[in-house]
């Protein structure tokens, strides 16, 4: 896995590889505003389950105070108006980093097939006579599919596990002791 890793590093210029470390960093903000969206739940539920939320709950108190509403049905109408705003540009950012990666990615696989297909191009002519073309072809085409695959899973895996890893944080540094036995009990599962 490693050495074909760094095979697939071999074959991209630097252009492509400071794109991957962008595509690194914005991955890491999609995971911080997943970790908003799910940390954003935590005041609406005290807000509906306590009779009295700004006593339970510092960041309502200091909302309330920012805000200064006139009623308690006014704080709940903002902090779910701020939620819904949050969660729409959440998914805007995610749509359009989804959109990145996949038009890095198809980039990528027509960059390769293309540089593959120009080294076939320019070869002598005794190798054509030795190749059939439709072996050729097929080598292009399996490239395209195999990096398309390769990239694209490799992308998926990072973004998950950023998310996955985050959000185990989140659990931990929310209630440490629940967060460990559900980790233990989906690692039994698992």
């Amino acid at each position: 896995m490693k050495s074909a890793l760094f095979k697939l590093f071999y074959l991209l210029d630097a252009r492509t590889k400071r794109i991957i470390c962008l595509l690194c960093v914005l991955i890491l903000i999609g995971t911080g505003f997943e970790l908003l969206g799910i940390g954003a739940v935590l005041p609406i539920v005290t807000l509906f389950s306590t009779p009295d939320p700004l006593q339970a709950s510092p960041f309502l108190k200091w909302l309330h105070d920012w805000i200064n509403p006139e009623s308690k049905n006014q704080l709940i109408a903002w902090v779910l108006v701020g939620v819904i705003f949050l969660y729409v540009f959440k998914n805007i950012y995610l749509f359009f980093l989804m959109y990145f990666q996949a038009r890095f990615t198809y980039g990528r696989h027509y960059q390769l097939a293309s540089r593959l297909f120009r080294g076939y191009l320019y070869n002598p002519y005794p190798f054509h006579l030795k190749h059939n073309s439709a072996e050729l072809l097929r080598n292009i085409n399996l490239v395209r599919s195999a990096i398309r695959q390769v990239l694209l899973g490799f992308i998926v895996c990072f973004t998950e596990t950023t998310v996955t890893v985050a959000i185990f944080i989140f659990l931990i540094w929310i209630d440490p002791f629940s967060a460990v036995v559900i980790a233990g009990g989906l690692g039994i599962l698992v």
